[in-house]
């Protein structure tokens, strides 16, 4: 149950270390993203297929928490 967690960033990555702007958690997210985002990009390359679709779906929805998460270093 996450109940106490206003975003899945949170209970994905730590309500605490993302409310400290801990630097060890920012520079994990950093990194995540990017290997996000190369995944992504070499999955733009291959051919459509049901598989690769949810593929996509899970890699945006990663990418969308680790983008909300680094919110919290603004």
């Amino acid at each position: 149950d996450n109940n106490c967690y206003s975003d899945e960033a949170e209970y994905q990555f730590g309500k605490c270390l993302l409310e400290m702007k801990d630097i060890t958690l920012y520079e994990y997210l950093q990194r995540e993203l990017s290997v996000n985002q190369a995944i992504m990009s070499d999955l733009e390359k291959k051919d459509e297929s049901p598989a690769l679709t949810r593929r996509r779906e899970t890699l945006e929805a990663e990418k969308s928490c680790i983008e909300t998460a680094l919110t919290y270093y603004d």
